[in-house]
């Protein structure tokens, strides 16, 4: 039943209560006076406290409800990913080693064509289709390679050197779809092919890293820029490092401007790395300096002027 519909059913009651006065009580004066038997302020404000009390049951319901839904489709991921195929390899394994089939590995020419509806160029889906049926770009620890899930049940993706079927493909890029729903997942894979070879829980620990670092700011947009990031294992500690970093150099002092510059250019998360010792943002590269001025033939010193001023107005 949708949330308004069960809110109306339930507010409904109350309403036709408060307007007879035969409530609770048994009074059953009938005059609209409610419960006291006075003017009905306090009628009007039991109603309003009931009915808020109903509203903020059912958004946290509806909350509960959306977190099971996320955990459900996270766990069809984590079976996509391989789980199942790990669990039903142990079962497997105990009588015998007479396992089911492994489907077999896609063709290079099936992985193009299936890249083609995902709305690659026909060059970009076949440099793509090559790295992935290679298997070498999405080869783990593991020696199952990203088709494995990382758990027991790589020796198919073994026997044919990592290699996806066309089902585990699809599996992962719908994974992606559901963890970035609006982000154009064949560009960024196109960009980043290890994308495919990260599971679910890892895609979606990146991105909740990213929203707790930067609130304020379009994460997915970022990760659109930089698909990258989201296969960094430090990334939680990372953004703060680079953060707290960033505000110690750049004269406004101020954490939400350090966001919105690295969110046009998020690519500072990995290079920052290399300049944590800088004392000031002249002993960066120039390259790194101009992402902190707007266009133009501007230097920082005019950042550091815009600042002053700024903070002595």
């Amino acid at each position: 039943m949708p949330p308004t519909q069960c809110l109306r059913q339930r507010v409904a009651p109350l309403s036709a209560g408060r307007g007879s006065g035969s409530g609770a009580d048994g009074s059953g004066s009938g005059s609209g006076e409610g419960r006291g038997g006075s003017s009905g302020a306090g009628g009007d404000d039991a109603f309003m406290s009931a009915a808020l009390a109903e509203a903020v049951g059912l958004v946290r319901r509806a909350q509960e409800l959306a977190a099971q839904q996320a955990r459900s489709e996270l766990m069809q991921s984590w079976q996509a990913d391989g789980g199942g195929a790990a669990s039903g390899g142990g079962s497997g394994g105990g009588g015998g080693g007479g396992g089911g089939t492994p489907p077999p590995a896609a063709s290079r020419e099936a992985v193009a064509a299936f890249l083609l509806e995902q709305g690659l160029a026909a060059a970009d889906a076949a440099r793509l289709a090559e790295a992935i049926t290679d298997g070498g770009a999405f080869s783990g620890g593991g020696g199952g390679g990203a088709w494995s899930g990382g758990g027991g049940g790589g020796s198919e993706a073994a026997a044919r050197g990592g290699a996806p079927s066309l089902a585990q493909l699809e599996a992962k890029w719908a994974g992606l779809r559901r963890v970035l729903p609006d982000a154009d997942v064949a560009s960024m894979v196109l960009r980043e092919p290890a994308l495919l070879g990260a599971t679910s829980g890892e895609l979606v620990g990146a991105v909740v890293a990213l929203v707790a670092a930067f609130p304020s700011v379009d994460v997915q947009a970022m990760a659109e820029a930089r698909p990258a990031l989201l296969l960094l294992r430090d990334l939680p500690e990372r953004c703060e490092r680079v953060v707290a970093k960033l505000v110690e150099l750049h004269p406004s002092g101020d954490r939400d401007v350090v966001a919105g510059v690295i969110e046009e250019n998020p690519e500072l998360l990995v290079r920052m790395d290399y300049y944590m010792a800088a004392r000031l943002l002249d002993e960066l590269p120039v390259e790194l300096q101009n992402m902190f001025l707007p266009p133009g033939d501007t230097g920082l010193s005019w950042l550091y002027k815009y600042y002053s001023k700024k903070k002595g107005s």
